[in-house]
């Protein structure tokens, strides 16, 4: 499932301005979450809202593991809370990885774009659905070898491909690294 980079979550985001890691994510498995109820999101009650975001979470998976098992110690702490908080908690932890790059004000030690070394993906009938960003076209590729400067769309990319080789030779962390 691609991620949308035009997405006025990603395109407006800025220095400042809260990420809407939520919102971003339930955009982007929104067709999974037709698969339970053919409606869109907002107009779910509470409870449906609940069991959609859970039969999503199920169905993931982060370098080869379910997700409630790879954050199963995320998950104890939250054993309190009623199940759509939960699991709304459980999806800000997970997109907060998932799409951080995009996020202006999350920036690793060097000031950095954040680069997640988890790779998500949703699977539905035995195929895995990756998150993944937009293909940078043959003419950015191009002017970024002209001017030597890599755009973030292109760094994105190559962060999301280095994981996919390294999924690819099996060599993913299976535990969690923070």
């Amino acid at each position: 499932m691609q991620i949308d980079y035009s997405s006025p979550f990603i395109k407006y985001s800025a220095k400042g301005v809260d990420f809407q890691y939520e919102r971003l994510f339930i955009q982007t498995v929104n067709k999974y979450i037709l698969m339970y109820k053919n409606a869109e999101y907002e107009k779910l009650t509470d409870k449906d809202k609940s069991i959609a975001l859970a039969r999503v979470i199920k169905m993931m998976e982060v370098n080869f593991v379910p997700v409630t098992q790879f954050f199963a110690e995320d998950l104890a702490k939250w054993s309190d809370k009623e199940n759509f908080e939960k699991n709304l908690l459980f999806i800000n932890l997970m997109s907060r990885e998932i799409f951080g790059c995009y996020d202006k004000n999350r920036l690793d030690k060097n000031g950095d774009f954040y680069r997640s070394p988890y790779l998500f993906c949703v699977v539905c009938d035995g195929e895995k659905d990756y998150f993944e960003p937009p293909k940078p076209t043959s003419l950015q590729l191009k002017m970024n070898s002209l001017t030597g400067k890599n755009s973030e769309l292109i760094e994105y990319y190559n962060v999301y491909m280095t994981l996919k080789q390294k999924e690819a030779a099996r060599t993913l962390s299976q535990v969690k690294l923070y």
